[in-house]
């Protein structure tokens, strides 16, 4: 993958550019994928994680839902 941020030149432009190039690394999920490398995880370990995020998506849904019950 190859990413290039053009600038003018100069301290704030350098700055604007490490920002651009910071929110595509978020958008295209590079930052979380290079975490994810950082150390290997076993597979049972894996399985064990989605299981557990599974969980708080579930448990965050329902209290959202439950919100907009009470909200009317």
């Amino acid at each position: 993958m190859y990413i290039e941020v053009r600038g003018t030149g100069g301290v704030e432009d350098v700055n604007k550019a490490l920002k651009h190039l910071s929110k595509i690394m978020k958008r295209d999920g590079i930052l979380e994928e290079i975490y994810k490398r950082r150390e290997f995880v076993k597979p049972s370990r894996k399985i064990k994680l989605k299981k557990d995020e599974s969980r708080r998506r579930k448990k965050r849904e329902e209290r959202r839902i439950k919100k907009d019950q009470n909200s009317f």
